[in-house]
């Protein structure tokens, strides 16, 4: 068979290339440059743009994109059956009222409560809405928010190396988003950060930041060189873990914030105990560093958010004194006044075993919903019928499966025996459960 002739290659063959490669879009790279160029234009030059307003709304947007993005890549964020209904428009204001008039550096908040009972949920609303005060108070400059979620950092939370390259990467990014004139050296930033510990000597400042309008060449090579001195030092593992937790508060005054704002979820699963690598720290006599603890004394000195998974472990560690405690409990009132009946078990369920959890309320008026759209839409409207239509036991299965899993999470909270185990077995092994809204 004759081969197909290969067709030569176009004159931007090896831009197309690099184009394909990068992980912005055409589009994206357009708009960051765009919107970085007119972040570091003085307000004379802004004045003689007629169109400043519309780019100046194209920046703010793209912040706030991007701050939500990355709570979102960390999944710090509004449950599905709270998002976009009035249990969570009720939140929203709550987290309102509580912020209101606040100073930043007054902001140390805990949020607690019962598992899975909107503790992330409260946690995304009030990051969000704080972003937006910073921006609406032009401070955006001033405060570096850092969200992280250590339930996700687990896999590798027990290395060091990668454990500093993730603070790199997430406050590079933070950073790109609070300064948008960086744009154009944000990768080279990012760059050098990771050399200093990759390369034995501490490498030179890039000419493409040093020559950079108003880059901190001073504070930044300071804060690479500290890290490379704990780095190469063979009873610096304490102090390197140090630098690493103090990353995005060290990045942040050495840029001119006034300080890093730590957004953390699921704060107890950072409860390690982290051995100093032999390869690297050779001194026997180090002993282990709890990095728990050296999170704590960083939160002495910035404001954060923070949310626990568990409560009694999260106390257990936590050992921060100045804070102000939210709760997931007795946080939201509503007038549902449907109740859920089993009819099989005898079994009554109602609002007030939600305990004021927003996402408890939200999943029993969802399952309230549902149980009156099985009735409503049953073929057949008898229920000691025993002739069932494909489309009613699929219905009632997925009610069965929403029912189970709000009775198992009103379980772990529950104070007052409502859902003992051998009620909650007799209804899982029920082949079906009849489920009707009063």
């Amino acid at each position: 068979m004759k081969q197909p002739k290969s067709s030569p290659k176009p004159d931007d063959y090896n831009q197309q290339l690099q184009i394909a490669s990068h992980p912005y879009t055409v589009k994206e790279n357009l708009r960051n440059s765009i919107i970085s160029l007119y972040a570091s234009l003085n307000q004379d030059q802004i004045s003689h743009i007629s169109f400043a307003d519309t780019i100046q709304k194209l920046s703010r947007d793209t912040q706030q994109f991007e701050f939500e993005n990355i709570l979102l890549s960390q999944y710090i964020g509004p449950t599905t059956v709270i998002e976009s209904t009035p249990i969570g428009q009720q939140t929203t204001n709550w987290v309102m009222e509580k912020l209101k008039g606040l100073p930043v550096e007054d902001c140390r908040f805990l949020v607690t409560g019962p598992s899975q009972s909107g503790k992330s949920t409260l946690l995304s609303i009030a990051a969000t809405l704080f972003f937006q005060k910073l921006q609406l108070a032009n401070q955006l400059k001033s405060y570096l928010m850092f969200p992280l979620n250590w339930l996700l950092q687990q896999i590798y939370i027990d290395d060091v190396t990668k454990l500093y390259h993730m603070f790199v990467d997430h406050s590079v990014h933070m950073l790109q988003i609070c300064r948008l004139e960086l744009i154009p050296i944000i990768q080279s930033i990012s760059n050098w950060l990771h050399n200093v510990i990759t390369i034995p000597g501490i490498p030179a400042i890039p000419p493409t930041l040093t020559h950079y309008p108003g880059f901190p060449t001073k504070e930044f090579g300071e804060l690479g060189k500290r890290i490379h001195d704990t780095w190469g030092r063979d009873d610096g593992f304490l102090a390197f873990v140090t630098e690493i937790v103090n990353f995005p508060n060290n990045l942040a005054k050495a840029f001119g914030f006034v300080s890093a704002i730590y957004v953390l979820d699921h704060f107890e699963a950072c409860a390690f105990q982290l051995n100093p690598p032999t390869d690297k720290f050779k001194d026997e006599r180090q002993p282990p560093v709890f990095l728990s603890e050296v999170i704590c004394k960083t939160l002495n000195q910035c404001p954060f958010f923070i949310a626990s998974q568990n409560d009694s472990e999260f106390f257990n560690i936590f050992s921060v004194k100045d804070f102000k405690q939210w709760t997931t409990e007795r946080l939201i009132t509503t007038d549902e006044e449907r109740e859920l009946v089993v009819l099989q078990a005898k079994v009554l369920i109602t609002k007030n075993m939600c305990r004021g959890c927003p996402a408890y309320l939200a999943l029993y008026s969802h399952v309230c919903d549902l149980a009156s759209e099985v009735t409503r839409r049953a073929a057949l409207k008898s229920q000691f019928s025993k002739l069932k239509s494909v489309a009613d036991i699929a219905r009632n299965e997925m009610l069965k499966q929403e029912f189970l899993r709000m009775c198992i999470l009103l379980g772990l909270a529950d104070t007052d025996g409502n859902f003992d185990e051998n009620r909650m077995n007799d209804l899982m092994e029920m082949e079906e459960i009849s489920i009707r809204v009063r």
